[in-house]
């Protein structure tokens, strides 16, 4: 008889809200040999979804009225990987489990926190719920996704209204390709099921005598989801038919294949990115390439107005400072502004840890 020793947490343990440094780094100015870009397959990450999805919700409060997602449980991605190397005596998942035990201790080139829920992505979903920029048609890209708390609300939000028939392509980033696989593609999924686009798969599953009843499509409880042939066929025919292309990349921010993404994007967003000063010129390069210049933007709103140009949106959340590796805002917008970028303040809490969502714009 196996027993795991695990402790199942409340899932706001795993929501990260200091303004310390990352526990296990190595020395920032150490060498690294840095993960080259990959781009990971949406039918691969599919292929390896688990039997089951156990998933709790995420409250996030908003002044444009709160908002609620389902996320899949850090346990269950744990159980996932060893019941993977039970079934596999080749596979060796201990590196990964380490991670998961300790999801915010960072080790610099080998693992970036990609299994951590980090606090300013809800800023980002609390920003973006108030502000209701358009998502449909658009080039989304997240940045560090981890979880991906920011492109799960996008993706909600998308197959919460009607196919629109233009092409809306959300594209998440991470440095470490098993973060899609144990986090990022589940927790999209879980979007997707508590979302109108399911109805017809949940109907249909219903009608089904011979199977056990499927959760409600109600992400503010907690649930357990079936991962069946007819839900992966039915997550990726809702896919086709709102037109939404997902596309995964790993990989270190220097080695970003710009051309092979498919070129700049809309929307870019990314959060607490900017912990470690000797990472942030090539998370500003990327930044960078990947958005579209302001003389480029033939329907820009004038500055002067005091609104925001709904046309392009880049925005970074970080904490204010970063204590122990000394990155933060500060730090950050002084490499922006050396490159000729313009940084404006979009949103700010000043209670407790501080922290900030910056846009960013190039000349």
């Amino acid at each position: 008889m196996f027993k795991f020793d695990f402790v199942i947490d409340d899932p706001a343990d795993d929501i990260n809200i200091s303004a310390s440094a990352p526990a296990s780094q190595v020395a920032v100015n150490a060498e690294i040999n840095q993960d080259p870009f990959v781009e990971v397959s949406l039918q691969h990450l599919v292929d390896c979804l688990p039997s089951l999805i156990s998933c709790s919700p995420l409250s996030i409060p908003s002044s444009g009225g709160d908002v609620t997602l389902a996320r899949r449980d850090l346990f269950d991605a744990r159980f996932q990987l060893i019941n993977d190397e039970v079934n596999d005596e080749q596979k060796d998942n201990s590196p990964a489990l380490g991670f998961l035990d300790a999801p915010s201790d960072l080790v610099q080139g080998v693992y970036e926190g990609g299994l951590k829920t980090w606090e300013c992505s809800l800023d980002i979903v609390d920003y973006l719920h108030a502000e209701c920029p358009v998502f449909e048609g658009r080039r989304v890209f997240e940045v560090g996704c981890g979880t991906a708390v920011p492109s799960v609300y996008i993706l909600q939000k998308l197959f919460s209204g009607l196919p629109h028939g233009k092409e809306t392509q959300l594209h998440l980033q991470d440095y470490n390709a098993m973060v899609f696989e144990l986090l990022t593609l589940p927790n999209l999924i879980l979007a997707w099921y508590m979302s109108p686009a399911s109805k017809a798969y949940r109907d249909m599953a219903t009608t089904n005598p011979d199977e056990t009843p499927l959760p409600p499509a109600d992400a503010s409880i907690h649930a357990e989801i079936p991962i069946t042939l007819e839900l992966k066929t039915a997550f990726l025919s809702s896919l086709e038919a709102y037109a939404i292309r997902l596309r995964f990349f790993s990989g270190s921010w220097s080695s970003f294949d710009f051309h092979q993404s498919g070129g700049a994007y809309d929307i870019v967003l990314t959060s607490e990115t900017i912990y470690r000063t000797d990472s942030v010129g090539s998370l500003i390069d990327l930044l960078r390439s990947v958005s579209p210049t302001v003389d480029s933007l033939t329907s820009r709103l004038s500055i002067s107005d005091g609104k925001h140009d709904s046309s392009f949106l880049c925005l970074v959340a970080a904490k204010i400072f970063y204590f122990g590796v000394g990155g933060g805002v500060t730090s950050f917008v002084e490499a922006v502004e050396e490159k000729e970028g313009r940084v404006e303040t979009v949103w700010e809490q000043k209670m407790g840890v501080g922290r900030k969502i910056m846009r960013i714009q190039w000349p």
